[in-house]
């Protein structure tokens, strides 16, 4: 299976904001990412303001905020929806109730927007050894703690999991995001964490995309993942997901002792490829 790479499309979506007045739907990780990258590019100039669903400031990111009815019918203007899958439908009826059908959802084209083409597409690695080489591994231990739990039960895994996700969005999109979690467990299907790539750096020690596939992969004992590469700024990356990749002293300060050694336990077996 071929990556979710689209050059073209990522196209459509800048000659479309490069010529239309357009908002974001979304003022989360998503939304503040999109824009960053847009301003980045100098893409900007027609650029309406943010659109909430829950209206608590009058502006974001120093742009003015709408609520929905504030823009109905107006479907001159694109709608760029950045938020993640798990919500996406809800948002999609939302807007379309309103008469706000000039939409598109921008996150499967977000990382080729910050990180660029990929230099390598569809290569094979060892999923042991590539998990053992993550760089700040912390999140990807509560991963697995999380499939874990899940799928066996362990008593800390979907808590230290929401506890994660609610550092960086909000309580229905982190729940979303569990109840995503275990509907793709009950329903595993190897072929697909095997065959659809995920995305990495050119050092192998930073994932872009495809966490979760990662670690289902290494938590079913799997050889290999497919994997795109790409090169890009590191510590630029986890600076923009910085609510993510969360630190020993965190977990430690933050969360229940037990919970704190568990994670510590899978990052020494994580790292020791046991």
């Amino acid at each position: 299976m071929n990556t979710c790479w689209a050059s073209d499309e990522i196209e459509k979506v800048f000659r479309g904001i490069s010529t239309k007045p357009f908002y974001i739907f979304g003022t989360g990780i998503i939304g503040t990412r999109f824009y960053e990258a847009l301003k980045e590019k100098n893409l900007l100039g027609w650029f309406r303001g943010f659109v909430v669903s829950q209206k608590k400031e009058s502006g974001f990111m120093t742009e003015p905020v709408f609520f929905p009815d504030e823009i109905m019918n107006d479907n001159q203007s694109i709608i760029c929806i950045a938020v993640h899958e798990s919500i996406l439908n809800e948002v999609y009826e939302s807007l379309k109730s309103r008469g706000l059908n000039n939409t598109i959802w921008i996150y499967p084209y977000l990382l080729e927007l910050e990180l660029g083409p990929p230099v390598k597409l569809n290569l094979k690695k060892n999923v042991t050894a590539l998990v053992s080489g993550i760089n700040r591994i912390n999140p990807y231990a509560i991963y697995y703690l999380a499939i874990e739990d899940i799928d066996v039960g362990n008593g800390i895994g979907r808590d230290a999991y929401l506890w994660l996700y609610l550092r960086g969005n909000t309580v229905g999109t982190a729940k979303a995001r569990l109840e995503k979690l275990e509907s793709i467990i009950k329903a595993f299907d190897k072929e697909i964490v095997l065959n659809y790539p995920i995305r990495i750096n050119t050092e192998e020690n930073t994932v872009a995309d495809g966490a979760h596939r990662l670690m289902l992969a290494r938590y079913y004992g799997l050889d290999e993942i497919a994997c795109d590469i790409y090169r890009f700024d590191e510590k630029r990356f986890v600076e923009r997901m910085k609510w993510f990749f969360v630190s020993d002293e965190e977990i430690r300060n933050t969360l229940p002792a037990g919970t704190a050694e568990g994670i510590r336990f899978v990052v020494e077996k994580l790292r020791n490829g046991r």
